[in-house]
């Protein structure tokens, strides 16, 4: 094949892409019921034991339902509590790093028996983001865009909260013009992961969505008020106080630095030291801010808007994990609303098969070969979203 072929997508025709797609869901389901099973020691006893983080959130939901909500921030409680519920004392700890607004959906769940829960959760929130993707491509390419999306299989796989991120981000898109304080207000619930709505305020500012705004501040507020109503307002206090030594937790590595994806993540991998990742993370962050703000200030499309603010969510953070690239299927849907209406450019064919292989491998590689691919996959997709609306 010559480079033109990549450069126009014409090496990945339409049936192509079918069958492509469909293998990579088939391989995806094989390698994620291999690693259950080895999980449960189907091939003998494990070296160590695993389980999936969605424990983490079971067990402070289970300290929330005593009465003990602040004790979900003490490591040593925490990690007593899950393997408790768990059973094994060797388990490694999983930890719990977000606000106390994510306790009240938390505490919920542990109202539950843990794997009924679990079923519960990962259903629901694949249902939920799976709708949304379908509302927003409505044609059967919704179905081959998340089904062997990488990120769905190491959300489901984890019990993660990645798919509820991508589902609460798409659904907002779809009301921000028709309802926008509808809009904001479910670009709100994503308050337990803060960091990710760093660029809602730039969008909502910068495209002078006021109403979408008070949505989001009002929701936000009202979040805020139930948790302080359902802990007390000392739980804040006691977060707050563990935020710091969160940030040691990702600054120095004791989540390994393969895990997450994000520009600060990449300069830790080879090696560069905690300034030098912020300062490379700042400008990631202005960058994305500033693609976003000129998107949303100057009327593009709509669809290429709702594209650059989902793209924008996992570049702009310093703390993103491989799977919390899981809202780039929503930007992505969003993109390929616009390549239906007018075409598509340039390299965006050959770019979407590189961030599909992008988010499934960015963490092995990482991991085994210490290159960090992660940042490029929401990169490849923002860039593609400013080349149209400069187009």
């Amino acid at each position: 094949m010559r480079l033109s072929d990549f450069r126009a997508g014409d090496w990945l025709p339409g049936r192509r892409l079918r069958r492509w797609g469909l293998a990579l869901f088939l391989l995806e389901s094989l390698v994620f019921l291999t690693i259950a099973v080895t999980t449960y020691g189907a091939f003998g006893p494990m070296k160590t034991p695993s389980s999936t983080d969605f424990i983490s959130f079971y067990a402070a939901g289970d300290l929330a339902n005593l009465g003990l909500a602040p004790l979900v921030y003490n490591q040593d409680i925490h990690q007593s509590a899950v393997r408790e519920i768990f059973g094994d004392p060797a388990l490694p700890y999983y930890y719990f790093f977000y606000p106390p607004v994510f306790l009240l959906l938390c505490q919920g769940l542990a109202r539950l028996p843990y794997l009924v829960s679990f079923g519960v959760w990962v259903t629901a929130t694949t249902v939920l983001c799976y709708g949304a993707i379908r509302r927003i491509l409505p044609d059967k390419r919704h179905f081959l865009l998340f089904a062997s999306f990488p990120c769905l299989f190491w959300t489901v796989g984890l019990g993660q909260n990645a798919l509820l991120t991508a589902g609460l981000l798409g659904c907002a898109t779809l009301l921000l013009d028709r309802r926008p304080a509808a809009g904001g207000a479910l670009l709100a619930l994503i308050a337990y992961k803060p960091h990710f709505l760093l660029l809602v305020p730039v969008a909502l500012i910068f495209g002078r969505r006021w109403q979408a705004l008070g949505g989001f501040a009002a929701t936000l507020i009202l979040l805020a008020g139930a948790a302080t109503l359902a802990y007390g307002p000392g739980i804040w206090t006691v977060f707050l106080a563990h935020a710091a030594e969160t940030r040691h937790v990702f600054e120095y590595g004791r989540v390994p630095f393969t895990g997450p994806v994000s520009s600060f993540a990449a300069v830790r991998v080879l090696g560069g030291s905690v300034a030098l990742a912020y300062g490379v993370q700042g400008l990631a962050t202005l960058t994305a801010a500033g693609v976003v703000g000129w998107l949303w200030a100057t009327a593009k499309p709509p669809a290429l808007r709702f594209a650059g603010l989902a793209a924008g969510m996992p570049l702009a953070p310093p703390v993103v994990l491989f799977y919390d690239l899981m809202p780039l299927a929503v930007a992505i849907a969003w993109l390929l609303v616009e390549i239906r209406r007018t075409g598509a450019r340039p390299w965006e064919k050959t770019g979407f098969v590189l961030v599909w292989l992008i988010c499934g491998l960015a963490m092995p590689i990482a991991y085994l070969a210490h290159v960090p691919l992660g940042p490029l996959a929401p990169a490849i997709v923002l860039g593609f979203v400013a080349a149209r609306a400069r187009a």
